[in-house]
């Protein structure tokens, strides 16, 4: 997908984001899978982000890509996604052996609430 967009505004929406939720560089460079340097040049600027990199920061900012490109407004946030962020943390620091199992885990406990 190939679309224009001004990669200064996305960065400093995208910086400006990060920091209304409170994240390090770091925790949302974890969270979507890609380098502390990657994230750094997406919000200086210094490098034109995927549609797939916009997707996935829609997501753990909970805001459209359209908001970060400049052609839609902000979405509102809700409260009660605030932990999701928070889960992909913690998740990327197990490896897919582990992840797995706890996905399993997760499967267990929601298989006895929906039968409960």
């Amino acid at each position: 997908m190939e679309f224009n967009y001004d990669v200064n505004e996305v960065g400093n929406r995208l910086t400006n984001k990060r920091m209304e939720c409170k994240f390090t560089q770091e925790q949302v460079a974890d969270m979507i899978g890609i380098s502390t340097d990657s994230l750094s040049n997406y919000e200086n600027g210094k490098r034109a982000i995927s549609a797939e990199m916009l997707a996935r920061l829609s997501v753990v900012y909970k805001t459209s890509i359209e908001y970060f490109i400049g052609v839609g407004q902000e979405s509102s946030s809700n409260s009660e996604g605030k932990l999701q962020p928070e889960i992909l943390i913690m998740l990327s620091k197990y490896n897919n052996k582990q992840q797995k199992a706890l996905f399993s885990i997760l499967k267990g406990i929601e298989e006895f609430n929906s039968a409960s």
